[in-house]
């Protein structure tokens, strides 16, 4: 939807449950944050231990007050061992303009 923001953060780790735990666990505390409207997980088909996140919110000043907010850092603490340093940024954030 137009207006949406993506965000996308890459991780590595050599198990899924390392990273599908941690992603449950973000994903209960993200629950009813204002703008947050989805959270998923993927795993490379040809990279195994490549593994990316992509949520969902309704706009970016949502997603901006939530990143600047004090509970934001604590929220995301199961994954952030496991960013993918590998990449210039672990993270992207893309809007949705079409």
């Amino acid at each position: 939807m137009k207006g949406h923001l993506r965000v996308l953060v890459w991780y590595r780790a050599a198990a899924e449950a390392d990273i599908a735990g941690g992603h449950a666990e973000i994903a209960r505390s993200l629950a009813g944050v204002p703008g947050m409207v989805s959270a998923e997980l993927h795993r490379s088909r040809t990279d195994p231990e490549s593994f990316l996140v992509i949520s969902e919110w309704s706009d970016r000043e949502s997603f901006d007050r939530w990143e600047r907010g004090t509970e934001h850092k604590g929220q995301t603490s199961p994954l952030r061992p496991y960013l993918d340093r590998t990449r210039a940024l672990p993270y992207e954030i893309h809007e949705v303009v079409g």
